[in-house]
């Protein structure tokens, strides 16, 4: 019975996580933001991790710690845009008249943007303690955990490129 709920728990997370596919689309076509589109594609990977370990039935700390990871990644991303939104409502009820320049402004401000890459790269170091805590507790594991010592490989450099990013574009306004 409970590999049977793992397995339709690992189904779930794969089909949330093309959900989280289509709204990377959405906002790498909208293009004013360097840091969503890089942590909702993480969070996508992250997801399948998630769906793989489940069916696998690798149900230990590393499998949740990961699950945690995603649902905090996605409540501080929904938490910056909301506010963002908010901002942009008070700002536009007193002036009526907004320009054409306002309507393309950022999704988010720079400041939440580094928020959100410090969030991410604190995410990177929970997942290294917990992937060093895995090799000595699972056995049996090795390919799956060698995906998530990739992934998170892949996140510290995905953290790197998006701080460089950003310093660029602040450069250039």
């Amino acid at each position: 019975a409970e590999q049977l709920r793992a397995a339709e728990l690992a189904d779930t997370q794969g089909k949330l996580a093309a959900a989280v596919d289509t709204c990377l689309h959405i906002i790498e076509e909208e293009g004013t933001t360097v840091v969503l589109p890089p942590i909702l594609e993480q969070v996508a990977v992250d997801m399948r991790l998630v769906a793989e370990r489940l069916t696998a039935y690798q149900t230990g700390a590393l499998t949740q710690s990961m699950q945690k990871e995603v649902l905090e990644a996605l409540e501080q991303l929904l938490d910056s845009v909301r506010r963002m939104q908010q901002e942009n409502q008070k700002q536009d009820e007193p002036q009526p008249s907004a320009s054409p320049t306002d309507q393309n402004s950022p999704l988010l401000p720079t400041s939440a943007e580094l928020k959100l890459l410090r969030s991410s790269q604190a995410r990177v170091h929970e997942r290294t303690e917990a992937i060093e805590k895995a090799k000595t507790l699972e056995t049996g594991a090795d390919e799956v955990l060698s995906k998530t010592i990739e992934a998170t490989a892949q996140r510290q450099k995905d953290c790197a490129d998006i701080a460089r990013q950003l310093r660029e574009r602040t450069e250039q306004e």
